[in-house]
């Protein structure tokens, strides 16, 4: 089975003083074929989970809005023009969270499918939202 994350992001478009938050979106982080280890509950895997990717400031906040189970099956039928971030357990050194991002195509009967890629980003999850070793390749080709 696989962990899905389901986040939404929000942002203040006021001041600290008096703010004015607006839902913006979100992402959804994948950990594959991830069961927790025999010392940890799915609990405690969760926990750990949010403490990496939830954060909150005056300006910006994102935290957990689902947290499902799926099957490979069920990944593979989700939308697919919506970047996935895939999420390596790293144990004690934490979480690893990397990321595709692909041209959009559309099939015959006029439906999303994923095209060429276009970029990968990996970066080192740390508490609080924060991203350290941030990498980024792009495959960015000219559009004749």
């Amino acid at each position: 089975m696989n962990i899905l994350i389901t986040t939404q992001y929000m942002e203040n478009y006021g001041n600290e003083e008096t703010p004015h938050w607006k839902f913006k979106g979100g992402s959804d982080y994948i950990l594959h074929d991830r069961s927790p280890a025999r010392d940890e509950s799915y609990a405690e895997l969760v926990r750990r989970l949010r403490e990496v990717i939830e954060y909150s400031n005056g300006y910006a906040e994102e935290f957990v809005a689902t947290i499902s189970l799926i099957s490979n099956m069920e990944l593979h039928e989700r939308d697919q023009s919506a970047t996935l971030f895939e999420i390596n357990d790293l144990g004690q050194l934490g979480f690893e969270c990397t990321a595709h991002h692909h041209r959009n195509a559309w099939d015959e009967e006029g439906g999303v499918v994923r095209g060429d890629l276009l970029s990968i980003e990996r970066w080192d999850m740390h508490p609080n939202g924060e991203r350290r070793n941030y990498k980024v390749r792009s495959f960015e080709q000219d559009v004749a």
